[in-house]
C-alpha cells in the first residue's frame, strides 16, 4: 500500500508517488527521457534547463445532452499538450429509433507526440520539442501526415 504524495490517500497504484484518480484529474503522465541535445543555450550558453510539460484545460459536462450542466455537472480537466491522441472506439446501444453506434472518440489517457519546454535558467529562452515523435500515429482520423523533404545540395 502506498500513500498518494498529492491527495494522501492509500493506494494500491502510484506512479512516481500520486495515484490513478489524481494522475487523471491533472493531466500527469509518466515523463520520457529528455530529447533535447545536450547542448548549451544558442543565447547565454547556460547548461541548464528546466524541462516543463504543458498542460492544457478543458471543461467537461459530465451529464447527460439533456440535463447538461443545469446541475453543475461541470468539472475541468487537465491532460497534457501532445500531438494527437488515440483512438477508441465506444459502443452505443439502440435507443428508441436510432441504431447501435459504433463511435470512435479521442481518448484522453492516451497522449501521443508529448510536447515539452525546455527552459534555460540563464536567460529565459524557450524551445519547445516533441519528446516522442516516433508514437505519434500517422492518418486523417489523427490529423496526422507525413510531409518529405528533398534533401538540399551542397552548401555554396
Amino acid at each position: 500500500m502506498t500513500t498518494c504524495k498529492l491527495c494522501q490517500t492509500d493506494t494500491e497504484s502510484a506512479v512516481d508517488g500520486i495515484c490513478d484518480v489524481c494522475r487523471s484529474d491533472l493531466g500527469v503522465v509518466s515523463l520520457p527521457p529528455p530529447r533535447r541535445p545536450p547542448t548549451p543555450c544558442t543565447r547565454c550558453q547556460s547548461t541548464r534547463f528546466i524541462r516543463v510539460f504543458p498542460r492544457e484545460r478543458l471543461v467537461v459536462d459530465a451529464t447527460s445532452v439533456f440535463w447538461g450542466a443545469w446541475f453543475g455537472a461541470i468539472r475541468e480537466r487537465f491532460v497534457p499538450m501532445v500531438a494527437t491522441y488515440e483512438l477508441t472506439y465506444v459502443d452505443t446501444p439502440a435507443i428508441g429509433m436510432e441504431p447501435a453506434q459504433h463511435k470512435p472518440h479521442l481518448d484522453l489517457r492516451k497522449p501521443r507526440g508529448l510536447f515539452a519546454r525546455y527552459i534555460c535558467s540563464g536567460c529565459g529562452a524557450v524551445e519547445l520539442v516533441c519528446e516522442e515523435p516516433e508514437a505519434i500515429p500517422i492518418g486523417p482520423e489523427h490529423m496526422t501526415d507525413v510531409v518529405e523533404v528533398a534533401a538540399a545540395g551542397p552548401y555554396r
